[in-house]
């Protein structure tokens, strides 16, 4: 995971490099700043997925450890499936694309949404916005979804890569005949 984290901070900084530049407009601009946001999404989640795996703990600080991912994920999951997704659909749209996108984002695997739903009620409770609920928050969270969560991350880390492979077919403006 530390290579995946440490790619993806520096695909973060040039993909803001990118966005900032001058004379950037248009569809180029669209393109980058697309770019820019699924980059800072991937890597705020890989960070976060690193940070657990290199900061190990135990009982309940473990538990408790996992909020600021889980408030990542759910967040995420949402700017994927409430933004970035429809923005992808109308810049593959402008380029000729949109049946291959629609294609690419079938195949990809986001978060089902009754696995996200999940996480709703907790995401900001574990990270800060706690109440008389949290111990048991706590114990409902490291009995029952802790395999779950992990897969969960780790789909989130591939859907995110994945996504940045199809936004890159866009800007090359060419449907590629073997997927990306």
């Amino acid at each position: 995971m530390k290579d995946v984290y440490i790619k993806s901070a520096a695909f973060l900084e040039s993909s803001k490099d990118e966005f900032l530049s001058d004379g950037v407009t248009g569809f180029h601009y669209e393109f980058l700043s697309l770019k820019f946001m699924a980059s800072l999404i991937h890597n705020d989640v890989c960070r976060e997925f690193h940070n657990l795996t290199v900061n190990p703990t135990i009982g309940t600080s473990k538990v408790l450890s996992l909020g600021p991912i889980i408030l990542k994920l759910f967040e995420a999951n949402l700017w994927y499936s409430q933004v970035g997704n429809k923005k992808l659909r109308e810049l593959a749209e402008s380029r000729g694309m949109l049946e291959f996108m629609e294609n690419k984002l079938k195949e990809m695997k986001l978060i089902r949404p009754s696995r996200i739903e999940k996480y709703a009620g907790i995401r900001n409770k574990l990270v800060g916005h706690y109440d008389d609920q949290i111990v048991k928050m706590l114990q409902e969270l490291g009995a029952t979804q802790s395999d779950n969560f992990f897969d969960d991350i780790e789909m989130m880390v591939r859907y995110s890569q994945e996504w940045l492979q199809a936004l890159r077919s866009i800007g090359k403006l060419e449907v590629p005949e073997n997927g990306i």
